[in-house]
């Protein structure tokens, strides 16, 4: 099998090519861009290519010309697009990005697949922040707003995907991520955030007075449900529906300042907390109704929190010098 995967020296992109370049020839893009440290992104890279199945290219998808040059003669049996720019504050005062990463990029990539058939799957990631404060919904949900540029970007993204695939007849399916961490995590999220202050006897500032709720989701466990989503041969014998939905993450949510006594737990230290009242467009709580993925794909979260904060943990206390 051949894929393709943008956003590869991401977070969850660089896991999954870990996973699929196992067994099958991976292509993965990126612009490298500088929102958090190239050198994670290199770090990650780096590991991605002592694998022969793994061929890299630097590019950014925003870029039409270069884009449409690099996939007009291939094809791939998926097209799994993570590659956006993250982050709820961030947007609040860089909306230019979000609609160049995030909006355009998107557009770009279905252009290409409309115009040369590059795929007939294409799996991209979404996320819960489209819901706002209505937690535990499902994917039928209507929802009337978002509170951020962020996720508004995302369910702009959801709905000119629908379109595509239904004109161009190609499936599609949306993932909307709840709060992912692990080893390799992103920098910017609070589970990287929390561990490196803890464990360098820094301050941690906690929002909403550390008592947010979130559907933690270890990182295996969301590889495992975008493969899952890849091999969903239910929907691919579907006639009708061209485009799924999915939540993807752990039914079990915990608050921010229990997540962090896990932590001091496995680093056996005391943080310095600051509880603090809530920013602006935070959501406050945030839980996975995964119903309709047990029931279509078969899969739930094997990882616990208790042992996936033990994995990150034990990833960090033994990791170079560019994660800490």
């Amino acid at each position: 099998m051949k894929y393709l995967i943008t956003g590869v020296a991401g977070f969850i992109g660089y896991h999954l090519a870990n996973n699929l370049s196992k067994k099958n020839l991976v292509y993965g893009i990126d612009n490298l861009n500088g929102y958090y440290s190239k050198k994670i992104k290199i770090e990650r890279l780096k590991e991605l290519k002592k694998n022969k199945n793994f061929k890299f290219s630097k590019i950014n998808l925003s870029n039409w010309k270069k884009l449409k040059n690099f996939l007009k003669n291939k094809k791939f049996d998926a097209i799994i697009h993570l590659a956006a720019q993250p982050g709820v504050q961030y947007s609040l005062k860089n909306r230019r990005s979000y609609f160049d990463n995030n909006i355009k990029a998107q557009f770009n990539l279905l252009e290409i697949i409309a115009k040369f058939d590059a795929t007939k799957k294409f799996i991209y990631g979404s996320s819960s922040s489209v819901y706002g404060e209505k937690s535990n919904k499902n994917e039928t949900f209507n929802i009337e707003k978002q509170e951020s540029f962020y996720a508004t970007s995302k369910k702009m993204c959801e709905v000119m995907t629908k379109n595509y695939s239904n004109l161009y007849k190609f499936k599609s399916t949306a993932l909307r991520f709840f709060t992912v961490y692990g080893p390799y995590g992103r920098p910017d999220m609070s589970p990287l955030i929390f561990l490196k202050s803890i464990y360098n006897n820094k301050k941690i500032n906690l929002y909403n007075n550390g008592s947010s709720l979130r559907s933690y989701t270890y990182i295996d466990d969301v590889v495992n449900f975008i493969i899952k989503s890849i091999n969903n041969n239910l929907f691919l014998r579907d006639k009708k529906n061209y485009h799924k939905i999915y939540n993807v993450g752990n039914n079990k949510n915990l608050s921010t300042i229990n997540f962090v006594k896990l932590i001091e737990r496995n680093l056996n230290k005391t943080s310095k907390i600051i509880k603090l009242k809530n920013r602006k467009a935070d959501i406050k709580n945030t839980k996975a109704n995964i119903d309709l993925a047990i029931k279509e794909l078969k899969i739930k979260p094997k990882i616990s929190a208790k042992l996936g904060v033990k994995k990150m943990c034990d990833w960090f206390i033994s990791s170079s010098s560019n994660f800490k």
